[in-house]
């Protein structure tokens, strides 16, 4: 299964899952969530390998390891419904495996370039991911960053990988923008959800792990302006979430929706809205609603 149909998975199943306190242990019912999950699997690590570098990254569907960012999600499926000892025992064997595949092993992105370059994808990732990770502005809250996107982990790359393939940053995300739009070309865009019938050429991509990403796009751009005409708004409020409609449509139900995603839905990207004209994407501003509005 790929990683992106893992990630569509767990967005059906990324809420709080209440487990009976047996299988977790202590009295009452106790919330068994990602966040939980991760605290456990990270617990597990340390006992096993107090060498390690273990960090929390901000996506807590993920951790790091001596480098490696591992993605949680699928494993975390594995054992949402399970209770007992079955639950305990899974958790187990999930982190012997994730101690096993990264002890001594070179984090993914100390492969050459010419291997990986077909697997780099764009993300927008949170204003405060760490410095070290490739990435560039974009608006005021996300950054861009380049990611190897592989079936089993989504990988981020450090700034000091290209130096060590022998390319530019330009070339980096050069090919990563290109395997983007190879992927943008083929997504399904649907209707926007919870809007009047009078806008249907309103558009939303959702749970898709590179929903948001796909507004970096040329390819995808270009689709959304064949469907809703130029200029058109564009919002991104969450990972997999992605929001757009024609500059003459009401924006007031469009952004109340993209508010409501922001605040309710997993993995906040931005409130931001961006508007697209000549093709390129920037900042709306209130000017930008008044200027094209109905």
């Amino acid at each position: 299964m790929s990683f992106t149909a893992f990630m569509r998975r767990l967005g059906a199943a990324a809420g709080a899952i209440v487990l009976p306190a047996a299988s977790r242990g202590g009295p009452g019912a106790e919330t068994w969530s990602i966040e939980a999950y991760r605290e456990d699997v990270i617990a597990r690590l340390k006992a096993a390998r107090p060498d390690a570098m273990i960090l929390r990254t901000a996506d807590p569907a993920e951790l790091s390891i001596d480098g490696n960012v591992i993605f949680l999600g699928n494993l975390f499926l594995e054992v949402a419904a399970l209770q007992g000892a079955a639950c305990d025992d899974t958790v187990a064997r999930q982190a012997e495996k994730l101690i096993a595949i990264t002890r001594g092993d070179p984090p993914v992105w100390r492969r050459p370039f010419d291997e990986l370059a077909p697997s780099l994808l764009l993300t927008l990732v949170p204003a405060n991911y760490p410095d070290f990770l490739m990435t560039r502005p974009f608006g005021d809250e996300v950054r861009v960053a380049v990611v190897i996107d592989r079936p089993e982990a989504i990988d981020f790359v450090p700034l000091e990988a290209a130096a060590e393939w022998g390319v530019s940053l330009a070339a980096v995300f050069a090919a990563a923008e290109a395997n983007l739009d190879l992927a943008a070309a083929a997504v399904e865009i649907s209707a926007f959800p919870g809007l009047a019938v009078d806008m249907p050429a309103a558009a939303s991509v959702t749970d898709d792990v590179y929903a948001a990403a796909y507004l970096l796009s040329p390819v995808f751009r270009k689709r959304l302006a064949d469907r809703l005409g130029s200029p058109f708004f564009v919002a991104v409020p969450n990972r997999e979430i992605l929001h757009a409609w024609p500059a003459r449509a009401a924006a007031s139900p469009c952004l109340a929706r993209v508010a409501r995603d922001h605040a309710t839905k997993p993995y906040p990207r931005t409130g931001q809205v961006f508007i697209v004209e000549g093709g390129e994407p920037r900042a709306a501003t209130e000017a930008d609603f008044a200027r094209v509005g109905p």
